[in-house]
């Protein structure tokens, strides 16, 4: 792998760890908020419920109790007071699924605004879809000073099973289970919208760190390509200079050979030249000639000529053309 390469990753790998790990840490602190926001949310939820569940039924107690304080004197009286009081509490109702209804203590039910089939039947043994004994447990709550039961029981606008929240209380003289609740599945879709917005508002964030970590990583990558080319453009020209420094040296060095050639070499041969033509002038002024050695002197002449000649060919060869501006 190459140096640019290693420099690109140790740059670009800790800044992505470095996120995710952020963004992981997010999401679990985002969760686990959620999931308190959740729980605070259903039982602030169903704390203020159960205080609305309990302030009806005082709403409902409170107007018929003067009916029920009335009571007493004689039977045919009191039929009559339970018989409106009980007309009462049937128009009372807050809402499609919300209404009061009346038992006896021993499971008959007496009034049901929603399902007026069940007055007269007997539910003390009913139970509900998860097994329980409700109207047990209802008449059980109400003889312990009233109290807040759940069970599952039909809901009047869907027609299907829904969890219950219920309040009630007795009305001994009468033998009366007086009582009203709300249906949980409320509360469970307003959490659920709840839900809903915590994870859309986590996914959000979490897309937000996403669009963070892929800008930086294509900053760092820019980054690096601008950095690249830079220095691919200071290497080009530090290349050109080098380039450019070695021609010159070259021109030097051959300059300076040149130099040599022509002024040392070229000049030394063309003194040994004179110093052969002028011994040869002598052998042919004087009186006694020598054939063979003035031939061998006209040879050597010749052959130190043309070696002249080749030198300075070389010379002329090596000469770059700068030695033309200096006059060499």
């Amino acid at each position: 792998m190459k140096l640019k390469a290693k420099i690109f990753l140790l740059a670009i790998v800790p800044f992505l760890l470095a996120i995710a790990g952020i963004g992981f840490g997010v999401r679990q602190q985002a969760t686990s908020l959620a999931r308190t926001q959740h729980a605070t949310i259903q039982a602030a939820y169903l704390s203020s419920k159960e205080v609305e569940l309990k302030h009806y039924v005082e709403l409902a107690t409170s107007a018929i109790m003067p009916l029920y304080d009335a009571s007493g004197r004689n039977a045919r009286d009191d039929a009559m007071l339970r018989t409106q009081a009980l007309a009462m509490l049937q128009k009372m109702d807050f809402g499609p699924d919300g209404y009061f209804f009346v038992y006896d203590l021993h499971g008959n039910a007496l009034m049901h605004p929603r399902e007026p089939e069940r007055v007269g039947h007997n539910y003390w043994s009913m139970r509900d879809p998860q097994g329980a004994l409700t109207i047990q447990q209802l008449i059980g709550a109400a003889m312990h000073g009233g109290g807040y039961v759940r069970y599952v029981w039909q809901r009047p606008s869907t027609g299907r099973a829904a969890p219950k929240l219920g309040y009630v209380v007795a009305l001994e003289r009468w033998g009366w289970m007086v009582g009203t609740g709300i249906y949980l599945d409320d509360v469970d879709t307003a959490l659920q919208r709840i839900d809903a917005r915590a994870s859309a508002n986590i996914e959000r964030t979490m897309s937000w760190l996403t669009a963070i970590a892929l800008a930086g990583a294509a900053a760092i990558a820019v980054c690096a390509l601008v950095l690249n080319v830079s220095e691919s453009r200071s290497a080009d020209a530090k290349l050109k200079q080098l380039a450019q420094r070695v021609v010159e040296s070259q021109e030097q060095e051959r300059a300076r050979l040149s130099r040599e050639l022509h002024d040392g070499i070229s000049q030394m041969m063309v003194s040994a030249k004179l110093m052969l033509e002028s011994a040869l002038a002598r052998f042919e002024r004087g009186a006694a000639r020598l054939p063979e050695a003035e031939q061998a002197l006209a040879s050597g002449v010749v052959r130190l000529g043309d070696t002249l000649r080749e030198v300075r060919r070389i010379s002329h060869a090596l000469r770059p053309a700068m030695l033309d501006d200096l006059g060499l």
